[in-house]
Parts: structure tokens; sequence; C-alpha cells
């Protein structure tokens, strides 16, 4: 992969991230200033998707040669941070009964050891159960993006009757919520496959970059998804019956609409890559820097954000000890993924 292109993927997730969590900063502490920013952050989790079927599809090609090596490196990114959130879960949640329980009621669990096995097996949102984790709402795309990697690793390693097999297994345990969205990660494996064949040029790229952001601020200014989103769940019986049906999935026409304006863009911003690459080049190292906590914004965020809400009312002061404590779990938890890769592989 171009260096600048592997650069501009960095960005694009943190940046991705960070609306994520200015979303749920409006959403947790009911900051009206950023209420024009709180509809960025399911789109954002879209877009996610698309990236991490790009990357995927990259490592695969490039790096993860055997299934080994692709297990272990998708287990050493995946799991530590994703258990790590699970137990600040419910760390604070307890911590909040027992100091703060009028606020903490609303999280009361009763069965929180089945919560938190069926999510350590990202078994969330899946055939077998649908299980939330209380005070982590952003938890649930991981629980997708995780029968990805499974559903792609079948296919790309293996092959003939274990290939098929496998494969049935996978789709009947993920079941139909997690293949509705399945074709978005996708089309990014599909904008990898042909992003090298794009022609360079900053001109056209202008023109297809600025094309997409100009109809994706339209979608959103006049909530045009909303309106895709109402009209399509009436061939499941409606809004409510949408939600109870397919849950998270429940907008997969009007995200199929999102994703491909994504995809656009994607393919204008990769035409100018010669052009804007330097640029990209030159601010390398904090991109990297920032990009290397991504992962641990996106899922520990939300917790930390209910939990510190109960101290501090200024929306500011809540978000810069979140950050704060984000940075310092990720220290902790997702700056260690090479140990974890040596581990797993040592075990397998």
């Amino acid at each position: 992969m171009e260096r600048s292109i592997s650069i501009f993927l960095d960005l694009a997730r943190f940046l991705a991230a960070v609306l994520v969590f200015i979303s749920h900063v409006e959403q947790v502490l009911d900051v009206k200033s950023l209420s024009f920013l709180a509809s960025f952050g399911h789109d954002a989790v879209i877009f996610f998707f698309m990236l991490s079927g790009f990357v995927i599809a990259y490592v695969t090609t490039n790096k993860e040669v055997t299934l080994r090596e692709y297990v272990a490196a998708r287990v050493a990114r995946i799991l530590p941070v994703s258990v790590a959130s699970l137990l600040l879960v419910f760390a604070l949640i307890w911590i909040g009964h027992e100091f703060n329980p009028d606020y903490y009621d609303q999280y009361v669990i009763h069965d929180w050891w089945r919560v938190l096995g069926v999510s350590a097996f990202f078994l969330n949102n899946s055939f077998l159960s649908t299980v939330s984790v209380p005070t982590n709402g952003p938890y649930w795309s991981v629980s997708y993006e995780v029968w990805y990697y499974v559903a792609y690793g079948v296919v790309f390693y293996l092959s003939g009757l274990k290939r098929a097999l496998a494969l049935l297994l996978v789709a009947a345990v993920a079941g139909v919520k997690i293949a509705l969205l399945m074709p978005i990660w996708l089309l990014g494996v599909w904008c990898f496959r042909w992003h090298g064949r794009l022609v360079k040029s900053f001109v056209l790229g202008l023109i297809v970059t600025m094309a997409s952001l100009a109809l994706y601020a339209v979608i959103r200014y006049k909530n045009i998804d909303d309106y895709i989103f109402i009209e399509s769940s009436g061939f499941w019986g409606g809004v409510d019956a949408s939600n109870e049906i397919l849950g998270w999935s429940k907008r997969f026409v009007a995200d199929y609409v999102l994703s491909l304006l994504f995809m656009a863009l994607f393919a204008g911003l990769f035409m100018m890559r010669e052009s804007v690459g330097v640029l990209f080049v030159f601010f390398e190292k904090p991109i990297r820097i920032f990009a290397s906590f991504t992962f641990s914004l996106y899922l520990f965020h939300y917790p930390l954000l209910v939990f510190v809400f109960c101290y501090f009312k200024s929306w500011q002061v809540v978000m810069i000890i979140t950050m704060f404590w984000v940075g310092v779990l990720s220290l902790i938890v997702e700056q260690q993924k090479p140990f974890y890769k040596k581990l797993v592989l040592k075990l397998t």
C-alpha cells in the first residue's frame, strides 16, 4: 500500500472515532451546541466498516499469508481492548451503584455473567442471542466486525469442503442482522481491489471528492437517510417492528446508500493521492500516534463519559477527563498489541 494512502486511512479512522465520541458526548451530556454533530456518529460507524474491509483485504493480500498469522493479528487487535472495555463497564457500574445509586439504577444488570460471556465471544447481535452492553453502545459494531473477520478468513484461507462447511457454520451463528451490513464491509474490500487502478488526477479527484461531500451534506442536512429508513421499514411492519427485528441493522437500506457515497469519496481522494499525499506524509508522525489510540477511544469513551458525568457537569471537563483516561487505558492495553500477537503465535 502506498505510504500516503496508509497515512490517510489512519487519519480517517481516527477522525471517525472522534465523531462517534462527540456524538455520544451530545447524547450522554445533552449538549445542545453539539447537536449538529450528533448524527455523524452512526455514519462514522458505517465508514469504519468500509475502512475495515479495505484494511483486511490489504493485510491478507500482502502481509498475513497464513491463517495462523491472520488469526493472531485479529485476536491481538480486538480481544484485549474488547475484554478490557467489558471489565471497565462492569467496574464502573459497580462503583456507580455504590456511590451514585440514583443515577446508576438505570444500569442494573441481573445476569451480568451472561452479558459478560456473550459479549466476550461477540455474540451480542448474533442468531444465538441479542444482548446489549450497558453504558457501552459502541460495542455492537465490534460484534458485527468480528464475524466479518471470521467469514472473510474462512473464504480467503480455506478451500473446498472445509470452506463451504465453515462458511455455513459462520452464517448460521452470525445470523441475519450481522449479514445485512456485511455488503458494506465487503464494499471496502472491493475498494482495495480497484483503488490502485484509478487514474491519478488532481482535478478529477477534486471534482469527485467535492461532489461526494456536497451530496453527503445534502443528505445530512435534509435527513434523507431518515426518510429512506422510514420508508424501507414499511417492509418489516414499520419503524418499531424494524427496530425489534433488525436491531442495529434496521437502517441497512439507508446505510447502503451512504456506503456508496463513501466509496465515491474514497475514489476521489485516491485520485488525488500524488498531489495531497505530500501533506499526509508531512504530518505522518502525529497522525500515526493519534491513530494508535483509535480502538481504545472507540470502546472506552462511553462508560467513562457516563461515569465522569456523575461528578462533573461541565461537558468540556467531562470530555477532557474522559480523553485522559482513554489515553491511560490505551497505553496499558492497546499499545501492547505486538506482545499479544507474539503470545498468540506462541500458543498456536
